[in-house]
């Protein structure tokens, strides 16, 4: 079975001492690329995944009593914000084609294996930064990276859905947890 991004690897985390220039630099000299020209759309479906997982959240946080959601803030901002998440999901699905996805270059030899160089990368920043993504720290993150690996043109243009992606993809295992009586 393949690998969840959420399985994959332990995310650099800032604490841990190592500097965003560093990170990005370790990781261009560790990606390695993928000569073969298909992959599955593995994100893709997880993505899908994702939605089916957090529409269910939703759907038992609305069940709920605001007396029951009194105690889970996770409960009561899945449902200030769900039109959010769904937004960003359309997006996603809107600016990142299957055809576009298919032609992003694919990492070999990795935890993220079959998956877009782009979105390891995306994936990184999002666990080092702790899901605050900053528009200067992002940018000289990803210029450190192209000092050791260039990036390709459309792998430049999916970075803000891959990031969103990033994003997303820590929704479902805390909306999942929350509603089946994990923690708030």
């Amino acid at each position: 079975m393949q690998a969840t991004p959420s399985g994959a690897s332990e995310q650099a985390n800032p604490d841990a001492g190592i500097r965003p220039d560093e990170l990005a630099r370790r990781l261009a000299q560790i990606h390695t690329l993928d000569k073969r020209p298909k992959h599955k759309a593995i994100l893709l479906q997880h993505l899908k995944n994702w939605e089916t997982t957090l529409r269910a959240a939703y759907a038992v946080f609305r069940g709920k009593s605001s007396k029951d959601l009194a105690f889970s803030r996770a409960g009561e901002w899945m449902l200030d914000n769900f039109y959010v998440v769904e937004q960003t999901l359309r997006l996603v699905e809107e600016e990142l084609p299957e055809g576009y996805y298919g032609e992003l270059p694919k990492l070999e030899g990795t935890a993220l294996k079959g998956y877009p160089r782009i979105f390891a990368l995306a994936w990184e920043w999002v666990g080092y930064s702790q899901d605050q993504i900053d528009l200067t720290q992002t940018i000289a993150f990803v210029l450190e990276y192209q000092q050791v690996a260039p990036l390709k043109i459309g792998e430049l243009w999916a970075l803000p859905n891959m990031l969103r992606i990033g994003l997303l993809e820590r929704l479902p295992p805390a909306a999942a947890e929350t509603h089946t009586g994990g923690a708030p």
